[in-house]
């Protein structure tokens, strides 16, 4: 199961489309190791939270907190555009 489960226009993102969850974070943690000072991310798929991309980035060895949020498609206007209006929630219950 693909890690990225919504299609995309961008090249990038169909490549990333093809990859598994674990493959995803592989390439992620990677790439962030090259930013030694950042502390937190979020992942904010459109209309989704993919749960599977959280836990398996939890479960590496990072020191960067995670953010959980969504972006969500909005019509705010009768012109058929959306807009995107992105959350960010909180853990602690």
């Amino acid at each position: 199961r693909s890690a990225y489960p919504f299609k995309s226009m961008y090249k990038a993102d169909k490549e990333l489309a093809k990859l598994s969850t674990k493959e995803y974070i592989d390439q992620l943690v990677e790439l962030l190791s090259d930013y030694p000072n950042l502390e937190m991310i979020s992942f904010t798929d459109h209309n989704s939270v993919s749960e599977d991309v959280y836990t398996e980035f939890s479960s590496r060895n990072t020191n960067i907190a995670l953010l959980p949020g969504i972006e969500i498609d909005m019509k705010l206007t009768d012109d058929g555009k959306d807009k995107h209006l992105v959350a960010y929630l909180s853990l602690r219950g």
